[in-house]
């Protein structure tokens, strides 16, 4: 049996996540949230705008197209650098 991606997702060390497009459900690494300064429960059964409302002003409209770019097809996978809002009131990249 193959492992699901939320398996694969909290044994990477890095900070991936994962959206269900259809029940708009993200799951997050721990390392994903904690390395912001959330706890993990702050996001559980969150939507993808739980992650768009952190970002900073400057980046949304190119994060939020590279994600619209992956739905209509232009694109094999969303990637792209942006700063998001830590706990504390910083900014991550």
């Amino acid at each position: 049996m193959e492992p699901q991606i939320s398996e694969f997702i909290e044994r990477s060390p890095f900070p991936w996540w994962s959206w269900n497009v259809l029940e708009n459900r993200v799951t997050a690494s721990r390392h994903k949230v904690e390395n912001l300064g959330y706890s993990h429960s702050d996001f559980a059964g969150a939507g993808y705008e739980a992650y768009t409302d952190l970002l900073h002003e400057e980046d949304y409209n190119r994060a939020m197209e590279a994600m619209y770019a992956l739905l209509r097809g232009e694109s094999p996978i969303y990637q792209v650098d942006h700063r998001i809002l830590a706990s504390d009131g910083s900014y991550h990249w």
